[in-house]
């Protein structure tokens, strides 16, 4: 069963282990602006997103961790 969430601290280490990117996660899930999919209690994709473009939601970072990838969970962060 999969959800679709609010990333918490508890995720961050999980998060960490298949980021690509730069940056500081903890600042984005402590500004609430990061999402993930959990799979099994486990995430496995994460998304990014502020109101910095013209205060319209802006999608900054995506992620999927890489046995994940390519069955619909980028998609899914998307479309949340």
């Amino acid at each position: 069963m999969t959800e679709i969430r609010k990333a918490t601290y508890s995720d961050l280490q999980t998060i960490q282990t298949f980021d690509i990117f730069a940056g500081d996660r903890a600042k984005d899930i402590e500004q609430r602006e990061c999402f993930v999919e959990v799979v099994q209690e486990r995430a496995v994709g994460y998304v990014v997103f502020n109101h910095s473009f013209y205060l319209n939601p802006f999608v900054q970072f995506l992620c999927v961790a890489p046995p994940w990838r390519r069955q619909g969970i980028a998609n899914w962060l998307l479309a949340y």
